[in-house]
């Protein structure tokens, strides 16, 4: 309803804004409350210290990924398509809509829930709680020289998004087949033949005025 007031939106918006919806929001939640788990059981913090840590940590992880969802998704804005950009703000206000929930109502909840968070886990959970010693030891290795790690890892994707400076954006036509395909071909004679435009043509059908014969007629 939001972005119909500014652009026509595509029936897929919503489809599309739901989906990732689910997607994100069960991604962001799971994530909050693994590390509150974490916090409440493994050093045995109070529940106000337990919310504060895991906002300090996966908080800003969520955050930066929101972020990175939606610079992503404003990509999309420039196809020159009403419908594709309907679908992408649709999504971006899911994206918004998530991220406010994840990090001001859910925070809320675990506070709320405390303990009786772990009251359906499964038996095997309190055992070497979300432990890894190969991703700390990873963690480690990349903080011991985060600028050269940090610079490799723009390089690999600046290489790697090249390709976007010979991008053209359009809306696809006949002109994305190769010239010796059969349809291109037909196209091609089509146009040749009764001119251009003759490919394309459009049967408009107009009401019957009062008392007149209806009109048909055809626009190139």
């Amino acid at each position: 309803m939001l972005i119909s007031q500014f652009i026509p939106v595509s029936i897929w918006a919503m489809n599309f804004a739901m989906m990732f919806a689910l997607a994100l929001g069960i991604d962001y939640a799971l994530f909050l409350v693994v590390r509150y788990r974490a916090a409440r059981m493994g050093s045995h913090e109070s529940p106000r210290r337990a919310i504060a840590e895991t906002m300090d940590t996966a908080g800003k992880a969520v955050l930066l990924s929101g972020a990175t969802v939606l610079i992503s998704l404003s990509a999309v804005m420039l196809v020159p398509s009403p419908s594709f950009r309907s679908m992408a703000g649709g999504i971006m206000l899911a994206v918004l809509f998530v991220l406010a929930a994840t990090l001001t109502l859910l925070p809320l909840v675990l506070f709320k829930l405390d303990e009786r968070i772990n009251k359906f886990s499964l038996p095997w959970v309190h055992r070497g709680e979300h432990r890894s010693a190969r991703f700390e030891a990873r963690g480690e290795m990349l903080w011991k020289r985060p600028l050269v790690w940090g610079l490799g890892s723009l390089i690999v994707l600046i290489a790697l998004d090249a390709p976007i400076f010979g991008l053209k954006t359009a809306m696809p036509s006949i002109k994305v087949l190769p010239e010796e395909a059969s349809a291109r071909i037909g196209y091609d004679l089509v146009r040749e033949s009764f001119g251009p435009g003759a490919p394309g043509t459009l049967q408009i059908i107009v009401k019957q005025a009062p008392g007149r014969r209806s009109h048909r007629c055809r626009q190139r």
